[in-house]
């Protein structure tokens, strides 16, 4: 088991040992993340919380090297299930949480001109490495930008269909579609 902060030395030793570690987080420690989590916010209620116990640890499993530029380097497995939002229906709705990264860990922003990957470093600053904020923004990275159930799902059941439905029969109103024969211009087709 590792602690949530790894120190420049610490960090450095395990690189050398091509260390392997384990952490557990609950969302409910990682504030960010935790206030996108059905039945972690606080003001969630009813049958939101039956889906909040699907919300439970995210194992963290890490294995250190050193890296081809010399640099300590961190690869990442974080699994688990959060119940998030849907955001056509507003219902609780599984995410489940399967991602494998590897991040260089830089202690200056210029070392990254020396990586062949800049995008995948993270700086260590003078505490150490906060291995639950660096989590936390693998986790809120891979999230969907709008989590909803799949098609003809859980969606449907809630009535969410029907209510799409009524809004697609709605003819649209086009207040300046004939404005260009109005000033003379010949009309232009919306395809060019």
């Amino acid at each position: 088991m590792l602690g949530s902060r790894i120190e420049t030395g610490e960090l450095t030793e395990l690189a050398a040992r091509n260390a392997r570690r384990e952490l557990h987080l609950h969302p409910r420690d990682l504030p960010r993340l935790a206030g996108l989590i059905v039945g972690q916010r606080g003001d969630d209620f009813g049958d939101a919380r039956e889906g909040a116990e699907a919300s439970g640890f995210l194992a963290t499993g890490l294995r250190f090297d050193a890296g081809p530029e010399g640099f300590p380097r961190v690869h990442m497995t974080i699994t688990g299930n959060l119940t998030l939002e849907c955001q056509r229906c507003l219902r609780p709705v599984a995410w489940p949480v399967e991602i494998f990264t590897s991040l260089t860990v830089l202690t200056t922003e210029i070392q990254s001109s020396q990586l062949d990957d800049p995008f995948d470093s993270v700086l260590i600053d003078d505490d150490g490495l906060n291995m639950q904020l660096v989590v936390e923004d693998e986790v809120l990275a891979a999230m969907p930008m709008a989590p909803t159930h799949g098609s003809g799902s859980e969606c449907a059941e809630s009535g969410a269909a029907d209510l799409y439905s009524k809004f697609d029969s709605v003819p649209m109103h086009r207040p300046f579609a004939d404005l260009a024969s109005k000033m003379g211009r010949p009309e232009q087709s919306r395809d060019d």
